[in-house]
């Protein structure tokens, strides 16, 4: 098949732009930091302890609706996943008067990935968590992060999933 010339010019602006939009969400491996928090059940987290291990990471607050939009999905990846080793931590944000509110909310919603407690922002500053909430992220089964997010709407569900799976 023959293209006209401005034809190909079209196909050539659409494959730059896709590619563009490609190496853009593309992001090199960055060690994640560790950090140790406290659950809902006051069991302690290391995040060094889940090397080996695929896991989500997602910073979340009690006000952010979108963050509660993204949490159903979460499950569904913490259930779909779990069997070959990965892990969803969702880490609240909220200071340390909003827990009970948070075990509330999140008893209601019946969600049993782990939910720890950054009342001091510990894993804030660590994550550099200055984004909108939630602020997901994915790192390898070595400790690295291989892709993140601020935000949620639509299209990051997808890849979310095409980021999990690179790396299961």
């Amino acid at each position: 098949m023959v293209l006209s010339r401005r034809a190909f010019s079209r196909w050539l602006a659409v494959v730059v732009v896709a590619w563009t939009l490609a190496v853009g969400r593309a992001q090199a491996a960055s060690p994640a930091p560790d950090f140790t928090l406290r659950d809902l059940r006051g069991q302690t987290w290391h995040l060094a302890d889940l090397k080996g291990y695929v896991v989500v990471l997602s910073f979340w607050n009690n006000s952010c609706a979108p963050c509660k939009e993204e949490m159903p999905h979460l499950q569904a990846v913490q259930n779909e996943f779990q069997a070959k080793n990965l892990f969803v931590l969702s880490v609240n944000i909220d200071d340390a008067r909003f827990t009970s509110i948070v075990r509330d909310y999140i008893g209601s919603k019946g969600y049993t990935f782990p939910v720890l407690l950054d009342t001091s922002s510990a894993a804030v500053v660590k994550y550099k968590v200055d984004k909108v909430p939630p602020y997901t992220l994915v790192i390898d089964r070595l400790g690295n992060i291989v892709w993140k997010n601020a935000g949620y709407g639509p299209g990051v569900q997808a890849e979310l999933r095409k980021a999990i799976l690179s790396v299961l």
